[in-house]
């Protein structure tokens, strides 16, 4: 309990370095119960916030580090007992779009994240009809308003172009619709990453005069 406070502390705080003490500490909690036996094998809640510690951090490649985190869960998990939830994936999203950095390969490095990060939560979607969800009910979720939120930050920050950027961002949107996720702080972020002519025809809006005054009410209900 001691340590999962600690980390939480340290994921609720804005403190340089914070994220390197929380990784410490669960690194402390795997080693104390591998080779002592203690029983404080970190849980998902205590990854999550690590996560959240990461995206809080000002490290130019926490995405990459989120990413060696979520490999950390997935070969830890046995029998469902380390299962990622949308929370996990979330921060993950979110350590990619607070990724502040000049160098391309870590913009490249977080927006491969990003991308492979919105294909898992659509993998486990509970819309997703697949067989590997039927045979696994109890890791299907559904994704949320933050989940498109991060994303579409994510390439309006970080992607190299504009050709890209679009690309990825009509991936999520459809995604979004196919979900019937399409929300307020959806629309407000799309208005605000792309050019008019591109959310015009995103949104098959032709006949809209003022984008400014676009509102959810006036699009799908379906969405």
């Amino acid at each position: 309990a001691s340590f999962a406070i600690c980390i939480k502390a340290y994921a609720n705080g804005d403190e340089k370095g914070s994220s390197d003490r929380a990784l410490s500490l669960l690194k402390q909690m795997m080693d104390l119960s591998k080779f002592h036996g203690y029983n404080t094998k970190p849980d998902i809640g205590a990854y999550n916030s690590v996560l959240r510690a990461l995206a809080n951090d000002s490290d130019e490649r926490k995405a990459t580090k989120a990413e060696c985190l979520l490999r950390q869960i997935l070969e830890n998990n046995k029998n469902g007992s380390l299962e990622p939830d949308l929370t996990t994936y979330n921060n993950i999203l979110r350590c990619c779009c607070t990724t502040k950095s000049d160098d391309l390969k870590v913009r490249r490095a977080a927006i491969r994240i990003a991308s492979d990060t919105l294909l898992r939560i659509r993998q486990r979607s509970s819309s997703n009809n697949n067989s590997s969800t039927r045979r696994y009910p109890h890791q299907q979720f559904s994704p949320d308003p933050y989940t498109f939120n991060f994303f579409i930050k994510t390439c309006d920050r970080l992607a190299i172009d504009e050709e890209e950027k679009l690309k990825l961002i009509k991936a999520a949107f459809h995604f979004c619709i196919q979900e019937g996720k399409f929300s307020k702080p959806v629309l407000s972020i799309l208005k605000n990453a792309l050019k008019s002519k591109d959310l015009r025809s995103m949104l098959k809006l032709d006949d809209v005069q003022d984008l400014k005054l676009l509102k959810v009410s006036d699009l799908p209900l379906r969405w």
